[in-house]
């Protein structure tokens, strides 16, 4: 994820991909970041799909840049995924260096 913040506007973009040996079946994620905004989805990817966009976000008026940081200190992402073989999920905390 990368947010980029001006004195006007808050831009977001980001993605993640898959490294697993098996064919993804079915995705599903959610991006937690509270007052940010947050974003979800569910996808059932093509053949050998394995990159995922979270796609292009902008909101004007934003937070502070501090603001921002301690937001993004507090937010995640959610995602499932399944396979032949099973399901499975993980969370992800999103931190700001």
């Amino acid at each position: 994820m990368v947010y980029e913040v001006t004195n006007s506007e808050l831009y977001d973009r980001g993605g993640i991909e898959y490294t697993g040996d098996e064919e993804l079946i079915y995705v599903t994620y959610k991006v937690i970041t509270g007052r940010l905004g947050g974003q979800s989805e569910e996808l059932y990817p093509q053949e050998k799909q394995t990159a995922i966009s979270f796609g292009m976000g902008s909101t004007n008026h934003p937070p502070t840049k501090d603001e921002v940081v301690i937001e993004l200190n507090h937010s995640y992402i959610e995602i499932e995924w399944w396979t032949k073989t099973g399901e499975y999920e993980e969370k992800i905390d999103l931190k700001v260096n």
